[in-house]
């Protein structure tokens, strides 16, 4: 099987964004929610202001509940649509025009969501509990606990509706302008020749991976010096998203301003402070192999531009030939995570088969698409779109891996009512790290893989673990400081904004990282702090590697035996929270530091494998 097709095939969602079909659900859409909003909304409001009765209560809730439910999975439909016409090129207007209106819709809809919070806040204990037994409502119980609760903590309707409003012309008009702003900045860089080059901000980060180590110091220094340039813009931005929020939350009676984030990600607080702390126990895990890098680097200590460096383990006699990475073809790739896929489970191989030969993937490397990768999913027609760049390194073939799994995710749900389908950010990982650790140690596995090959493999390994145990830790306890003081009423100048970054930087990176070349403007580059739709975006990625890798460890020790598990422990993540789905899938108790700490044991025996090996190169 030859799998030669660069480009996906939208066709089953519309045949284009200027097609009769997609202009015709998006006018059905529209009249839809504006027909809710002008009859079924105020019949609402005076159902919750009256003297109605329990049985008509629930029956109006769930009723409505089911026209919302449809509606979401509709406009998402339309936006799964237009993100892919959007990142296949950028330059289209009739895209841009089109996500201008889904957002409009998006934020009218969250108003007819507020009127199904009013019904829930309404509700005694008693009536809410027929409400999730009755027939049509199966399955959509753990959504109808979060909205109640989410109810239960909201403001008065009309405050609500208010706050949608200023969420587009306020809240998400800092998150624009900040984006705006990034996307208009470039710098200026130098190699190790002396030439300079100038490059856009979008590509900071491809840069700081680049070989030349004059490449990587020049592009944070005058990268940060750009940003320098809108420092008080950027620091505006920052400041009054997070004022924003927390005023809000205030209102909302939120008793921390963490406890957004804890339930947006289907978690309690304990859960996340337990990680944490293991993580932070386990530092000098991280630091270890950051050590052994910038050895091979010929550093005394790494510089912030260093960490995610390359690094050759061909000899210095070697060819040139020799130290050029090896290049996949598509048809090569594809093979291999099947092939790697199998190993695992035949249906996940036979998934992965059928999405790319069904032509689910965009691969075409072109001008006019953006950057990066990601995996998108439709309820109405059960299928999911991948999004890549494929140029034949390793690095390629992983994310196409990780983009599969998240499809596979989403295909074991497909036969699940659409509510079903929204798990948080901490589970939505699971599948995604779990194929490319399968990949990985199917490649480790593979006969006649030289000792260069194997280090170059734990070396990737080991960067991850010390982006998701040490980067993003640093990104959260930069960013609960922020709030912290912000709550109290302190206004961040860039001055000091930079000074709590070097400052929260020390701590987690220790003697590791050069304090002369640290990065205090990572504040301003990380777009992930400038957010709107959700709070604290980054621990989830710590929560989602780490909760694979413990998924990982317990298939190591069952092998076979564990799909069924796997299979059951991806289906629960839109049906209960992440305490529960790991109890009755895996028998765990994630407040405890031990499932943590098993995930961990991974990384300390990848750092044993890759040290073993270094010291025979």
């Amino acid at each position: 099987m030859e799998y030669g097709f660069a480009n996906w095939d939208l066709t089953p969602f519309f045949s284009g964004v200027d097609g009769d079909d997609f202009k015709s659900a998006l006018a059905v859409l529209r009249l839809r929610i504006y027909e809710n909003q002008q009859v079924t909304v105020p019949r609402l409001k005076v159902l919750c202001a009256g003297q109605s009765s329990s049985a008509e209560l629930v029956r109006e809730t769930a009723e409505y509940f089911l026209v919302l439910e449809k509606l979401t999975a509709e406009l998402g439909h339309i936006v799964c649509y237009i993100e892919c016409v959007r990142s296949e090129d950028l330059a289209n207007e009739e895209a841009a025009q089109a996500q201008n209106e889904a957002d409009i819709l998006s934020s009218q809809l969250r108003k007819l969501e507020v009127a199904l919070l009013a019904l829930l806040k309404k509700m005694d204990d008693d009536s809410f509990a027929l409400l999730c037994s009755r027939k049509e409502l199966e399955k959509a119980q753990y959504c109808l606990q979060r909205l109640r609760r989410e109810a239960q903590c909201s403001m008065e309707t009309d405050l609500e509706n208010l706050a949608a409003d200023l969420a587009v012309t306020g809240f998400r008009a800092w998150e624009n302008l900040y984006e705006n702003l990034a996307g208009s900045l470039n710098f200026t860089y130098t190699d190790s020749l002396g030439q300079v080059h100038q490059a856009p901000m979008s590509l900071k980060v491809s840069l700081l991976e680049n070989d030349d180590s004059e490449v990587r110091r020049s592009t944070l220094v005058n990268s940060n010096k750009a940003w320098e340039g809108v420092s008080e813009s950027i620091s505006a931005c920052l400041n009054n998203i997070s004022g924003h929020r927390l005023k809000v939350q205030e209102w909302r009676k939120c008793s921390c301003f963490l406890e957004e984030a804890a339930f947006e990600s289907g978690l309690k607080l304990s859960t996340l402070e337990t990680m944490m702390d293991t993580v932070a126990e386990n530092w000098e895990l991280p630091r270890r192999f950051l050590r052994l890098k910038a050895e091979l680097l010929h550093l005394e200590r790494l510089g912030f531009q260093d960490m995610t460096a390359p690094v050759s383990f061909a000899a210095g006699h070697a060819s040139a030939a020799d130290k050029i990475e090896k290049k996949y073809t598509w048809d090569e790739a594809c093979r291999l995570i099947e092939a790697a896929f199998r190993s695992f489970d035949p249906e996940f191989a036979e998934f992965a088969h059928q999405a790319l030969e069904k032509r689910w993937v965009e691969s075409e490397v072109r001008s006019g698409k953006r950057p990066g990768g990601f995996c998108i999913s439709s309820t109405v027609i059960g299928q999911s779109r991948i999004f890549m760049t494929f140029q034949g390194s390793l690095g390629d073939v992983f994310t196409l891996a990780h983009e599969l799994g998240h499809a596979y995710h989403e295909s074991l749900l497909a036969d699940l009512r659409p509510c079903c389908h929204s798990y948080p950010m901490t589970l939505a990982e699971t599948a995604s790290t779990f194929a490319e650790t399968l990949l990985g140690d199917y490649l480790l596995s593979q006969p006649g893989l030289s000792v260069n090959e194997k280090l170059s493999m734990y070396k990737r390994r080991l960067d991850d673990a010390a982006i998701y145990l040490l980067n993003i830790p640093m990104r959260f306890i930069f960013e609960r400081s922020l709030y912290e003081r912000r709550a109290k009423g302190e206004n961040f100048s860039a001055k000091s904004l930079c000074r709590l970054m070097e400052e929260v930087q020390g701590r987690v990176y220790g003697d590791i990282l050069d304090p002369k070349q640290n990065d205090p403007w990572f504040w301003a580059s990380k777009g992930h702090f400038y957010i709107t739709e959700v709070s604290f975006y980054n621990f989830p990625y710590t929560f989602g590697y780490l909760f694979s890798l413990g998924v990982y460890a317990r298939f190591r020790s069952e092998g076979a035996a564990f799909r069924p598990t796997f299979n059951e422990l991806l289906r629960l993540t839109g049906q209960a929270g992440c305490e529960e789905c790991a109890s009755r899938a895996l028998n765990v108790n994630l407040q405890e530091k031990d499932f943590w700490q098993e995930s961990l044991s991974l990384i300390e025996t990848d750092l044993q494998q890759f040290t073993e090996l270094l010291n025979l190169h």
